[in-house]
């Protein structure tokens, strides 16, 4: 089921990506992390110290961009639609970056294509039993509701960071 795809997305789409990233953070305030106002947290961003990141839920991307990178998982996400995409930049700015094997919460059966932006770092991802190290530009599917997946115990020096979009569909 875990599709690995390299160097996915063209500069043009990474540089919108950027932009739209950027605009964000400047156009929503910071929301306290204890806040649990639902509705806040589609207005806003917030940092976690507990996961070490930054996140901005519903991000806002272009038809284009969901587009080319579903494209490239359509034996996969057949029978599934897009519903939302996530922004994290996790970095010791934030907290300890972190993230302990889980399976996501929710009603709904989820792929989560998980896309690594930037980083200046590697910073393994493992889905069940097997290790992804993702370079930019790079994405791998998995379903987030029945496959543990996490990241690899890593201390993040002054200045590292990782950030990534988790791009979800949702079964119809």
């Amino acid at each position: 089921m875990n599709k690995i795809i390299k160097n996915i997305l063209g500069n043009n789409l990474i540089k919108e990506i950027n932009g739209i990233i950027e605009k964000e953070l400047s156009n929503r305030p910071q929301i306290d992390w204890d806040n649990k106002n639902v509705g806040g947290m589609q207005n806003g961003y917030r940092i976690d110290p507990n996961l070490g990141r930054l996140l901005i839920e519903h991000l806002p991307l272009s038809f284009s961009i969901i587009n080319e990178i579903s494209k490239n998982f359509t034996d996969i996400l057949n029978g599934y639609k897009y519903v939302n995409t996530m922004y994290c930049k996790y970095s010791s700015e934030y907290g300890k970056p972190q993230l302990q094997n889980h399976l996501d919460k929710g009603k709904f059966e989820t792929i989560c294509i998980d896309y690594q932006l930037d980083s200046n770092t590697d910073w393994d991802l493992t889905i069940e039993d097997k290790t992804y190290t993702l370079k930019n530009n790079d994405a791998v599917s998995f379903h987030t509701k029945k496959q543990l997946h996490g990241r690899s115990i890593k201390s993040f020096n002054p200045g590292e960071y990782v950030t990534m979009l988790f791009i979800y569909f949702d079964k119809v």
